[in-house]
């Protein structure tokens, strides 16, 4: 039987022949021939066509001097015109010679007309100044961070979120991470983690940096809630697909979060966070004027494991000191301007969980175990700004991060698998039945009914090193209709990990059993390597409304001595003010490396000599989409995408020798003797050898109705959120659902402000099951015996009462993922009450996750029933209906 639990993570491998690839090569080749001498052609036809045309640059303000956003400016007469940005700004390429009128339109001013002449070949600056409306308009608030992206920004897939969407959201535990995945694209793998699996790529494929610096394992509390705090964060933007050339090592999306900078007017203010679950704690301030900027200082503290600890004791579940999974971390960041055009910005950060738990001896159950783990990170940055004009900025950045780990176990489990489903009191009762004379036999091998034996973990350990020493400069330079940006940078990093324990020599069959890879004695592994990178990207401006961003990235990874060239182009165009159209090209490619098997769950050995042979996984993106501004307020996105996969790395597959055994006619196979002997026949095997031998793809179509601005008036916000998705994974010739592949996905958001001192939340979460293997049937586990004569042979597992071990078989590599789980469904809500008291702003509020408590599915696992000898279902369910009580005070 295929090792099938390890290869539903793994990809199938691409078929064809040699003259097919030659001739996708040779496909690929023509088509980018073609779409070079297109882009040629057309910028020296734009070029012609400028030389001919005029151009107007201008700022939209109004009477305070503020810029006036999102105000519309049109060439009476045509389509032509712009959206002022932040700033008020705007540009308006292509104008035709002569007299022209710009027709000036902001929401709660007068409409304005303004005559100006322009000239072919020049650009023309003017300056709007807008009055208020003497008729009573809704004015119109733009939140900075939903703010509608600018139509010059050639970024495809680009969404952000704000930090408050992060900490109000419904359900979302206050958390950056698990607030993202409402947007479309973005699924989760359950209830319980804090993982983003975006459009059809593993959590190992996103690139996570927090304030320009990458981090490995941004989790906490075991990947249920994530390292970002939503008090802290200035700034959340998600990059789900053709990501620029300033990006490397990963093939799937990108999250850049950033911190504030601190208060810049009072020298110490503060907010403090406290619910049923944590307590959060934030002080902030600024520098003297002599050094300008601020800074700014967190923590936090979970106490599930105060609540949870005497519950579980009281339930005797465990013994003696324990501690549930818990965290604090104390966060640090800090900007001064000591000189002029020059800043300084310093992060730091440290985190520890921590959990320990030993097993009660009055439980219930058998298995008696013990756990003592501990995780820390830590992370050092330091970011050099210079500008010494307003069209170039250089960073300078050098960061040290460091993530650690150890735990300790041991004990006895596995008892379901030996006994079924029954309690401790009931195996000592069938013990206590037992012949006298049995019972003696089994007190001579330290059994007896007080001490029913389980599978034995003995004492083992794991641990975890990994760190990283980071150095690199980003320039940008804006120039007349070119914004080049460029970086070179590189990486040293010391990964090791490590593992041993001594299994019980039952328990290594039943995984074998299962079709597991065997567990080591022990696992030491260590290698340490560099990475070496640089880009370039030009954001070019060819005029009505077009704009065009190649880019080109260089990345070397001393790890597979491969060294690679990632092309990549983005493009946007405005049909109108209103309307933008989006694509993106680009290759990707992401290196093996010990660092990212957390997010994968896949353990290879890096130190073996294949390693020399692997090369780097690679992707490319197609992107495509469309947004229009529906109006002040709301505005739409449609967007498809395609990404293919291929030298995906899995664990090798090897021939071996299994065993197998047939029910005898007429007898139970509830007992070993209803079996025949084994006999051996081929079968295959995984290795934590690494080769590239799987490929993919993924692809899709999402719908995104997001409201991106506020009136007085307006009480609704929210979004829509739609996405129709595939992906797959081959090897062996065989195709395969992906394990996070999720055919519909539907989040709605509604927030609605009843008062100023009321507001009601709701997020409803829909989604089609993930794939997952049934079971095909059943057999005996197969355990080596020795014999009186020193001879090991092949035998029938039982237990100490004669009865078969089981195994369940799910088949070979064509049952991969075969059936579907349930649909997931969710709503959670949330009603935050504002009020302010003692001089100070409180907010508190009660959050409920999934209201009507609807049983979502986990996992389904499956057993023999020894009544019937038949196979029985269980299945594991997420999160059920679970309030949070919190309040908040800022001072």
């Amino acid at each position: 039987m295929e090792s099938h639990r390890a290869l539903v993570g793994c990809h199938d491998e691409e078929s064809g022949t040699a003259g097919l690839m030659w001739l996708k090569r040779a496909t690929w080749m023509s088509l980018n021939y073609n779409v070079w001498i297109t882009m040629v052609i057309l910028f020296l036809t734009v070029t012609i066509a400028r030389a001919q045309t005029g151009a107007i640059d201008g700022t939209v303000r109004g009477e305070g001097g503020e810029g006036l956003v999102g105000s519309s400016v049109q060439i009476e007469g045509t389509q032509r015109g712009a959206i002022a940005r932040a700033n008020g700004s705007f540009s308006i390429e292509n104008v035709p010679p002569g007299s022209v009128t710009l027709i000036v339109k902001s929401i709660g001013y007068q409409t304005r007309r303004v005559p100006l002449t322009a000239k072919a070949g020049e650009r023309t600056s003017i300056a709007i100044s807008m009055k208020e409306s003497s008729v009573q308009l809704d004015e119109v608030e733009v939140r900075t961070k939903r703010k509608r992206q600018e139509q010059s920004d050639t970024r495809a897939s680009v969404t952000k979120i704000e930090p408050r969407d992060a900490k109000y959201l419904p359900g979302a535990a206050e958390d950056v991470m698990r607030s993202l995945r409402s947007l479309p694209g973005v699924v989760a793998p359950n209830d319980f983690s804090a993982q983003l699996v975006v459009r059809g790529s593993g959590p190992d494929q996103n690139l996570i940096i927090l304030d320009d610096i990458e981090v490995f394992n941004p989790y906490r509390l075991y990947g249920f809630v994530s390292m970002f705090n939503p008090e802290t964060i200035s700034d959340i933007t998600l990059i789900s697909g053709g990501f620029p050339a300033k990006y490397g090592d990963r093939l799937s999306a990108v999250l850049d979060v950033v911190n504030r900078e601190g208060e810049s007017k009072r020298l110490v203010s503060g907010k403090a966070n406290i619910s049923v679950t944590n307590a959060n704690l934030v002080l902030e301030g600024k520098f003297p004027d002599a050094l300008g900027g601020g800074w700014l200082l967190s923590g936090r503290r979970t106490y599930y494991d105060l609540i949870l600890g005497p519950i579980a004791k009281a339930q005797k579940l465990v013994d003696g000191d324990v501690a549930f999974p818990n965290f604090r971390d104390l966060q640090f960041k800090a900007i001064i301007s000591p000189w002029r055009n020059h800043s300084f910005v310093i992060n730091a950060l440290t985190s520890r969980d921590a959990t320990e738990l030993v097993s009660s001896a009055d439980r219930d159950r058998i298995d008696s175990i013990s756990i003592n783990d501990q995780s820390y990170n830590s992370l050092v940055g330091v970011a050099w700004r210079w500008a010494p004009s307003e069209n170039l900025l250089s960073k300078t950045i050098g960061s040290w991060y460091k993530n650690t780990g150890e735990t300790e176990f041991g004990g006895e489990g596995g008892s379901q698998l030996l006994y079924g489903d029954i309690p401790r009191d009931s195996v000592s009762k069938l013990i206590r039945a037992l012949p006298q004379s049995v019972q003696d036999s089994l007190r001579r091998r330290g059994i007896t009914a007080e001490n029913p034996p389980a599978l034995g973990l003995s004492d083992g350990n794991a641990s975890f090193n990994f760190s990283k020493y980071t150095l690199r400069n980003e320039t940008s330079l804006q120039l007349d209709h070119n914004l080049v940006e460029f970086g070179i940078g590189g990486d040293l990093i010391h990964t090791s990990v490590a593992f041993s324990v001594k299994p019980d020599s039952l328990l290594i069959a039943l995984r074998r059993g299962q079709g597991r890879s065997p567990l080591p004695d022990s696992v030491l592994s260590t290698v340490d390597y560099y990475r070496a990178n640089a880009f370039v990207q030009d954001r070019i401006s060819l005029g009505d409304g077009l704009y065009i961003q190649p880019g080109l990235r260089f990345d070397y990874y001393k790890i597979i001595d491969r060294a690679y060239l990632s092309p990549r182009i983005s493009a946007s165009f405005a049909l109108d003010p209103l309307t933008t159209i989006r694509g993106a090209f680009g290759l990707y490619y992401q290196s093996p490396g010990y660092e990212k098997l957390f997010d994968r769950q896949t353990y290879f050995d890096l130190t073996s000599a294949a390693v020399a042979d692997l090369k780097a996984e690679q992707s490319t993106h197609y992107v495509l989409g469309i947004e229009h501004l529906l109006d002040q307020e709301w505005q739409v996105r449609v967007e498809g995408y395609y990404k293919s996969f291929s030298d995906l790395i899995v664990q090798q597959k090897l021939t071996g020798t299994r065993y197998t055994s047939t029910q005898k006619p007429g007898e139970s196979p509830i007992y070993g003797t209803g079996w025949t002997d084994p006999v051996a026949i081929t079968g295959d095997s995984l290795t934590p050898i690494p080769v590239n031998d799987a490929t993919g793809a993924a692809y899709g179509v999402e719908l995104l109705l997001q409201k991106i601005g506020t009136t007085p008036d307006s009480k609704w916000s929210g979004w829509f959120g739609y996405t129709l998705a595939w992906a797959n994974r081959y090897r062996d010739g065989v195709t395969f659902p992906f394990n996070f592949d999720q055919r519909h996905t539907v989040n709605i958001v509604l927030n609605y402000k009843a008062n100023e001192w009321l507001e009601l939340g709701s997020s409803f979460q829909f989604g089609s099951g993930f794939p997952y293997t049934p079971p095909k049937g059943f057999g005996p586990v197969v355990v080596m015996n020795t014999d009186s004569a020193g001879v090991k042979r092949p035998g029938i597992g039982t237990n100490i009462f004669g009865e078969t071990l089981f195994t369940i078989d799910r088949g070979g590599v064509a049952d991969i993922n075969s059936a579907r789980l349930p649909i997931y469904h969710r709503l959670d809500v949330r009603a935050t009450f504002y009020r302010h008291w003692w001089n100070l702003d409180w907010a508190l509020y009660l959050d409920v996750i999934n209201v009507y408590n609807h049983r979502n599915i986990l996992s389904r696992s499956y057993s023999v029933n020894k009544e019937t000898a038949t196979l029985k279902m269980r299945e594991v369910t997420m999160l059920p209906i679970l309030p949070t009580l919190g309040v908040s005070v800022k001072f």
